[in-house]
């Protein structure tokens, strides 16, 4: 169920056609480290066993990006590059929130703000100073705003963004762009 909210609200993955399949194949190849990490949190109905939110995050690693498609995968990564350009967290733990969704079934009850202020505190014990994280939708980026006190720091508009000659991302132009937002912890 979180794969289907997933691949049908997100931007970026409709953008590029992301399908669930896909996507939980992308969540398999990065669970083992996120699990690692223990920053990764997830809410389950403990009526029916469904899983009603999930939080992914780990400790910040230059590691290659694996979001998704080439596209996605590059927008990121350039919005990263941007953030460390103009910011000097070398001597900072820096936590990064790689994934944030809720079960539609479950949005009302603001589980993703309760699991997110969680994963949170988790961070603040454990010695982070920073955390960080991409949001890809205005929706997104409203809730990190307003429940979460991120702040926005660096923008790629989607209308605007070429990669390998193309436009991928023009179809989610409302969605004004890739919002990379931190806070301090």
């Amino acid at each position: 169920m979180i794969a289907r909210a997933f691949t049908g609200d997100d931007p970026l993955a409709r953008s590029q056609a992301i399908g669930e399949a896909e996507f939980r194949g992308l969540i398999d190849r990065l669970y083992d480290d996120f699990v690692a990490d223990g920053l990764s949190l997830v809410a389950i109905d403990s009526d029916s066993g469904r899983v009603a939110a999930v939080i992914l995050a780990e400790a910040h690693r230059e590691a290659p990006c694996e979001e998704g498609s080439d596209a996605i995968a590059a927008i990121i990564a350039s919005a990263r590059e941007s953030y460390f350009a103009d910011h000097d967290y070398a001597n900072v733990e820096l936590m990064h929130i790689h994934f944030i969704a809720s079960n539609p079934d479950y949005r009302r009850q603001q589980l993703v703000t309760r699991l997110s202020a969680n994963c949170l505190q988790q961070a603040r014990q454990r010695g982070f100073r920073r955390v960080m994280v991409e949001a890809s939708g205005i929706r997104s980026r409203k809730l990190l705003e307003k429940h979460l006190d991120f702040k926005p720091r660096v923008t790629i508009p989607y209308a605007d963004y070429e990669h390998r000659g193309e436009y991928p991302f023009r179809s989610i132009a409302k969605h004004g762009g890739l919002t990379l937002m931190d806070r301090s912890l």
